[in-house]
């Protein structure tokens, strides 16, 4: 177990939180890394100047490598445990970025692409639910948004990064930029080997002693025996939720009847699938489709020159990471429920107005700015909602014993659905050009329904209180508050041995 110069209480969670920071930072650079380059001279004479729709692959088979770490990390990730399948994902992804920056054909950027996926899709379907479980419940969506600013971090250094490299002659103005991704797992790897694993995942394991010691030294204590009430009572709650789970399978191992039709008063089915649609529709409503090919957006569907194209997508980058500030603090204030909703609805609106634009034509130079203006005003709402919530309320609405299950399918879905969109785009604007964005417009406008009908409200609640809003034999007082449609952000809960206001205090 890793042992960080002792850090405990505030130093630890921010060590934790800080190496998942720097792994999402990675998330972002590995998304935006080849946006300018996918169209530059040097980069596609390196891979024999493949066709529009053989880029289309090149960009979108890293979803599939990301597809493929999903379903390492829903498999293996409970016996690997929360660190040890992000630093496998370290592996991976230093292994492919290498690969990448040494790239002399198309198969060999294809099959390192791949490699590189399985990493990111590893430590994708893990940081959330590391955090989740190491956070108190006023700070876990806190915590989670700041993830997703920094995975918008990682995307603005990429595209002003490649911005300066594009300018320089022969291939180090791909190479360069590339290689450069190495940095962040290597970084990540070293520091990991130094913190210790989530304590419900030792619990689970069942080496109480190691548990209580990570548990005692996030809440600030040297030792259990030292630790507070709140410490020992955090504790009762995760053993009682693992007696729970395990009681209701006589203890026995995971099985696909469990998974996909649970009649049991977990309900896992029921979660599963909240967490797979809602991640799904998160993609489909077209957000990589602009994060990964916007130099090509505005080139080729508003008619803007190759300079000016570029720029513009590094100024939407910031767009798009000023707009993940707001959720840091709107996610705790009003809800997950509730910014779910909002930002699918300007989501919808921004989306639509971007494609009634296009199609009325961008011949006008005042219509053509409107365009972008649109597609600005998408980024920066999607980048207050979408981007940050469904992360963690993926990994908060699942039980422990299939949260890394659901979290790697979930996530699974989310690059399943961005492999779907970022290879159809290409082809699809160059043959039916605006009409391609009317789906979108679809799929942001059946967030809402979806969101309202099906997604109850998680702020404010431990882990364990919240299996209990998903229960068939949930209490009454549990569930107030928590299922109808009008909830918004949850109370704070009333423990029965401890007010989770202090208990919340603790987890700061």
């Amino acid at each position: 177990m890793g042992n960080l110069p002792l850090l405990k209480g505030a130093g630890l969670r921010a060590a934790i939180v800080g190496v998942c920071g720097w792994c999402f930072c990675l998330l972002g650079y590995d998304q935006g890394v080849l946006g300018s380059l996918i169209g530059l001279p040097a980069f596609l004479s390196a891979l024999g100047n493949p066709t529009a729709a053989i880029q289309g692959l090149v960009t979108a088979i890293y979803s599939i490598g990301c597809v493929l770490g999903c379903i390492v990390a829903a498999f293996f990730g409970l016996r690997l445990g929360r660190r040890w399948c992000i630093m496998g994902g370290c592996v991976f992804v230093s292994i492919g970025g290498a690969g990448q920056a040494a790239v002399y054909s198309l198969a060999q950027m294809i099959v390192f692409r791949i490699i590189a996926g399985i990493g990111t899709g590893m430590i994708s379907s893990t940081v959330p639910v590391w955090i989740s479980e190491i956070c108190g419940p006023k700070k876990r969506g806190q915590k989670t948004a700041l993830q997703l600013t920094l995975v918008l971090t990682g995307n603005v250094i990429a595209y002003w990064l490649e911005y300066g490299t594009t300018q320089l002659p022969g291939d180090v103005s791909f190479r360069f930029p590339i290689a450069f991704q190495c940095l962040f797992p290597l970084v990540a790897f070293i520091i990991l080997l130094g913190l210790p694993e989530s304590p419900r995942i030792l619990y689970y394991w069942n080496q109480g002693e190691a548990a209580d010691e990570v548990l005692s030294r996030l809440h600030g204590y040297d030792s259990f025996l030292e630790s507070s009430p709140v410490v020992s009572y955090e504790k009762q709650q995760i053993l009682e939720s693992i007696e729970l789970e395990n009681s209701l399978k006589d203890g026995s191992s995971i099985t696909w009847r469990d998974v996909f039709w649970d009649n049991s008063p977990i309900r896992n089915s029921r979660r599963l699938f909240i967490v797979v649609v809602l991640q799904g529709l998160q993609q489909l409503g077209g957000c990589n489709v602009i994060a990964y090919y916007q130099t090509t957006l505005f080139t080729e569907s508003i008619g803007l020159d190759d300079h000016r194209a570029r720029l513009l997508a590094g100024c939407s980058a910031l767009c798009f990471w000023t707009g993940t500030l707001p959720a840091i603090y709107l996610i705790e204030k009003i809800g997950r429920r509730q910014l779910m909703l909002w930002g699918a609805g300007g989501c919808t609106v921004a989306m639509l107005a971007f494609t009634i634009l296009l199609a009325l034509g961008t011949d006008h130079a005042g219509q053509g700015w409107g365009a972008v203006a649109m597609i600005f005003l998408f980024e920066f709402i999607y980048g207050s909602s979408w981007a940050s919530t469904v992360w963690i309320y993926s990994a908060e609405i699942s039980p422990l014993r299939f949260r890394h299950f659901n979290s790697g399918m979930g996530v699974l879905s989310q690059w399943a659905m961005t492999f779907l969109t970022v290879m159809m785009a290409p082809p699809a604007i160059a043959s039916i050009g605006w009409k391609t964005y009317i789906l979108f417009v679809v799929f942001t406008s059946l967030q809402i329904p979806f969101v309202y009908f099906l997604c109850p409200e998680t702020a404010g609640r431990t882990l364990e209180e919240l299996d209990q809003v998903f229960m068939k034999s949930a209490p009454p007082d549990v569930l107030h508050g928590v299922c109808s449609p009008s909830a918004g952000p949850i109370e704070k809960g009333k423990a029965n041995k401890v007010k989770l206001d202090e208990l919340s205090a603790t987890c700061r």
